[in-house]
């Protein structure tokens, strides 16, 4: 529908008059001048209106939009990606351009959109990681919204791992829905879990020939004390694994309870004696696993984004 200008409306300056012959308007007055050709090219709904007809008054009566001036500024600048470079930084943004572009069935501009939950930048000397890893919660919430199937599986592989109660405070712009919520909870139960599995696995190789030692008559006094002061190592070791994992259940913190940081070494004293060749394989094929399993998507009784 068009709308009267009135006086409280100003012009864009990107989008000047001389700029373009067809006026928008923002939901907060601001009139962007865009070419006609521009929109029919980058909206199905603005090259069928074209197609229809417009009234004689549109050269002269801006159209109103569904988008503010800052969010709209965005979608024009996006429809003209040789003219314009867009930086899209918080999911929040990225929600209401999605949900625009979708509205007015903008493809080309939604293709650009889809392309910045993955990106990786460099923002004033300072690598700027991807959505997805910033934002994890929120970003899965909008990629899983619109069907982005990629997308999503890998920011829930990254709430899977996150500190959620942090993510939580990030993305309460977003109603999240119970049932989400709970299948979120399950798979990170799920990942705790395998992950204490390994961590049992692991303590094996050094329960098992501890007892050995301690109940063997050929063993030294020596040899009995040693093998159950590494025991009792060994199973506070494992009680404070698995509270880790509870914690952060990732595969990066198993490492890191396993392995020193900085020269990969074994990092725990539990493992001394431990033939180390097992505990590397052990670790790489748990690893590889992981890299390898596909995490499902839940199916959304509704759409998140309105």
């Amino acid at each position: 529908m068009s709308t009267p200008i009135t006086l409280s409306q100003t012009v864009s300056d990107i989008f000047p008059k001389m700029d373009g012959d067809f006026p928008l308007v923002s939901s907060d007055g601001t009139i962007f001048y865009v070419p006609e050709n521009v929109l029919r090219f980058n909206s199905k709904v603005f090259d069928d209106m074209f197609r229809v007809g417009t009234p004689s008054d549109h050269d002269t009566t801006p159209l109103a939009m569904q988008a503010d001036a800052k969010h709209l500024e965005m979608i024009l600048k996006l429809t003209r990606p040789s003219h314009f470079a867009v930086n899209v930084n918080e999911v929040s943004t990225l929600a209401e351009l999605l949900r625009v572009a979708k509205q007015y069935e903008m493809d080309a501009v939604i293709r650009q959109l889809r392309g910045s939950f993955l990106r990786t930048r460099i923002e004033n000397g300072v690598l700027m990681e991807p959505i997805t890893v910033r934002e994890p919660l929120a970003a899965f919430v909008v990629a899983i919204s619109f069907d982005f199937v990629d997308e999503a599986r890998f920011a829930l592989g990254k709430v899977i791992e996150c500190d959620l109660s942090q993510e939580l405070g990030k993305a309460k712009r977003f109603e999240i829905p119970l049932y989400l919520m709970q299948y979120i909870l399950d798979l990170r139960a799920s990942r705790a879990e395998w992950l204490k599995e390994k961590v049992s696995k692991l303590t094996k190789l050094v329960i098992t020939p501890c007892r050995k030692t301690i109940t063997d008559s050929t063993s030294s006094e020596l040899a009995r004390e040693d093998a159950l002061a590494q025991l009792t190592d060994c199973m506070q070791w494992k009680q404070q694994a698995s509270q880790a994992l509870q914690a952060q259940p990732t595969f990066l913190t198993l490492k890191c309870l396993v392995f020193d940081k900085n020269s990969g070494a074994i990092a725990s004293g539990v493992f001394r004696g431990t033939d180390i060749s097992v505990v590397w394989e052990l670790m790489a094929s748990w690893e590889e696993k992981v890299d390898k399993d596909s995490i499902h998507l839940p199916d959304l009784e509704e759409s998140l984004i309105i």
